[in-house]
């Protein structure tokens, strides 16, 4: 693992557990086995290490997601395929999902959310829920909603449902999960 990977991982696990506010670059150098000096001469500053660890984040899902949904060709079972492999993705990850919320909900990360992005006419055509949720309200199989609107009523409960496994340390049951999932979609079918 080179010294940009370690940092990145340092990154994941000391704001996932603590948050933004509480993760100063001495904390994640240390935890890196890294120089504080380091991860400036790497990334520049701490927001840019912020964003850059967001992209590395997402891309590793979407390096998961993209070759399960791209075999489907029905939009519904697109959403459904995703929202499960999330969901296998993030058992395994959990440290991830944690950095993730951290992110898309401080100041800092809320102008990289991909659906407030896509509302401002920008491309997030490779987020693979967004893309999926955009062609469905297309097609006329999920609600005319914002993609706020859609986000929240099918990608803000999975998440809320994967993280109380974590913080509870419990697993639901496949079945538990399957009637969730379908709960997520039907609350975006038309």
């Amino acid at each position: 693992m080179t010294k940009r990977e370690a940092i990145i991982q340092a990154t994941i696990e000391v704001v996932g557990k603590n948050g933004i506010a509480d993760s100063p670059t001495i904390q994640i150098a240390k935890s890196a086995g890294a120089a504080e000096f380091t991860i400036f001469r790497l990334f520049g500053n701490k927001n840019d290490l912020l964003h850059e660890t967001f992209n590395v984040v997402i891309a590793r899902f979407q390096a998961v997601c993209w070759p399960v949904i791209d075999k489907i060709n029905n939009i519904e079972e697109k959403l459904r395929a995703s929202l499960f492999t999330g969901s296998k993705y993030y058992r395994k990850k959990p440290e991830e999902l944690a950095y993730i919320q951290q992110y898309i909900f401080s100041p800092l990360g809320v102008r990289k959310r991909p659906d407030l992005r896509y509302e401002k006419g920008e491309d997030v055509s490779s987020f693979p829920l967004i893309f999926i949720l955009a062609e469905g309200k297309k097609q006329g199989v999920f609600k005319n909603l914002s993609m706020t609107g859609l986000t929240a009523l099918c990608v803000a409960p999975m998440i809320i449902f994967m993280r109380e496994e974590q913080i509870r340390n419990i697993k639901h049951s496949k079945r538990e999960l399957e009637l969730f999932v379908d709960a997520c979609l039907h609350g975006v079918l038309v």
